[in-house]
């Protein structure tokens, strides 16, 4: 599996060629001829998805209200998300505690 955003959006820029149809696989030999199937496209999905929420919890020091402001998101769906990707929260707080992430004010509302 490819380690970061990076990565798979490079590898997913390489083989778009035409464009994002060129990715939905029509036949047994679309695989083949470059094409990624549908399935290659919601794990790709996902690990930006898991990436965004994870950047999004380091750069808030664990703070999921935050998170899920900044990322345009209502609480209990960052929650979800936290679950269905196995995110250790804590760790941003520890990281946060021990003085390693910058800690941001909090915006006037």
């Amino acid at each position: 599996m490819l380690d970061g955003v990076d990565h798979i959006l490079d590898f997913f820029l390489r083989e778009a060629g035409d464009g994002v149809n060129g990715f939905i696989a029509r036949g047994p030999d679309a695989a083949q001829e470059g094409f990624l199937l549908e399935r290659d496209v919601a794990v790709l999905f996902e690990a930006i998805e898991k990436d965004f929420v994870q950047k999004a919890l380091h750069r808030n020091g664990g703070i999921v209200s935050r998170a899920a402001r900044e990322l345009g998101i209502s609480r209990v769906n960052l929650y979800e998300l936290i679950n269905k990707y196995e995110i250790r929260v804590q760790e941003f707080k520890a990281l946060r505690t021990a003085g390693k992430l910058p800690m941001r004010r909090r915006e006037a509302i």
